[in-house]
C-alpha cells in the first residue's frame, strides 16, 4: 500500500510540474530574431534557438516574409485587392510568412517543425476567398504529424464556410490529449476550384510545449519509483482467546 500511496503522490507531483511548466510560444513575425523583419527575408531557423520551431517549403526551399503594401507578395485584400493587406480588425500585424512571393500557381506545402512535440497549437491563414456565389473558391488544409510524419489530426476550410474570406485571417487548431505533435503541414487543397491567381500567408503560430525540464524531472521520478524496494507488511500476529 505504501508502494501505491508513492505512485500515487509522485504523479500528482509531476502532473503538477506539467501544469505549470507548458509555455506558451506566439510567432506573429513582427520581430525577427537576429534583425528587424524585412519585406522578402527568407524565414528558415531564426526561431529554433528561442522557441524551437523551424520553416521550411515541401519543394526544398524556405518561405519568406510579405509585409502589408505594395508590392503584392502574398494576396489582395480589401478594398480594390489591396497589396496584402488584411481586412479591417483582424489583428494580425503589417508581417506574414508566405511562400515564393508570387501570386500564381497553388503554393508548395509550408512545413512547421517543432524540436519538442507539442499537445496544442494554432495559425491564421488570410485571404481564403473565391467569387461567383463560390463557385470558385479557395481551400487550405492543416495536418498535425507525429515524427514519422504519420496524420495526427487535419483541417480543412474552404471559402465561403465562416471565418473564410477576403482579407480574413482563418483560423486552424489543434487541441491533443498529448503532446505528440511534431510538425504541421501546410498545403493548398487540391479540391478547390481556384487553380491560378492563388496567394498564400500564415501568421500567428501559437503553440504549447512543456518545459525541457519537466520532460527530464518525469523520467526521473518514474525511475525512482520504480527502483524503489517495495515493502512487504508485517504478518500481524492474532491473539488467542483463553
Amino acid at each position: 500500500m505504501l508502494h501505491l500511496r508513492l505512485a500515487s503522490l509522485l504523479l500528482v507531483a509531476l502532473a503538477c510540474a506539467f501544469a505549470g511548466s507548458a509555455q506558451a510560444t506566439q510567432i506573429d513575425f513582427e520581430s525577427i530574431p537576429g534583425g528587424p523583419p524585412v519585406d522578402g527575408m527568407t524565414i528558415s531557423d531564426q526561431f529554433r534557438a528561442g522557441s524551437g520551431v523551424r520553416f521550411s517549403l515541401e519543394n526544398g526551399s524556405f518561405p519568406l516574409l510579405a509585409q502589408a503594401s505594395a508590392p503584392m507578395t502574398a494576396f489582395g485584400g480589401p478594398p480594390n485587392n489591396a497589396p496584402d493587406t488584411a481586412a479591417a480588425g483582424q489583428n494580425v500585424g503589417s508581417f506574414f510568412l508566405t511562400d515564393d512571393g508570387v501570386i500564381d500557381a497553388p503554393p508548395p506545402a509550408l512545413l512547421v517543425s517543432f524540436d519538442f512535440p507539442v499537445a496544442r497549437a494554432s495559425l491564421a491563414i488570410l485571404d481564403i476567398d473565391g467569387w461567383a456565389s463560390g463557385t470558385i473558391f479557395e481551400g487550405f488544409l492543416v495536418e498535425a504529424r507525429d515524427a514519422g510524419g504519420v496524420v495526427l489530426d487535419s483541417v480543412l476550410r474552404r471559402f465561403p464556410e465562416a471565418g473564410t474570406g477576403d482579407g480574413i485571417a482563418s483560423l486552424f487548431s489543434f487541441d491533443r490529449a498529448a503532446a505528440d505533435i511534431h510538425s504541421l503541414r501546410i498545403s493548398y487543397d487540391l479540391g478547390s476550384s481556384k487553380t491560378v491567381g492563388i496567394g498564400f500567408a500564415m501568421d500567428d503560430l501559437w503553440f504549447v510545449v512543456p518545459e525541457p525540464g519537466t520532460l527530464t524531472l518525469a523520467a526521473s521520478g518514474l525511475a525512482a519509483l520504480a527502483s524503489r524496494p517495495q515493502r512487504r507488511p508485517r504478518p500481524r500476529t492474532i491473539a488467542t482467546p483463553r
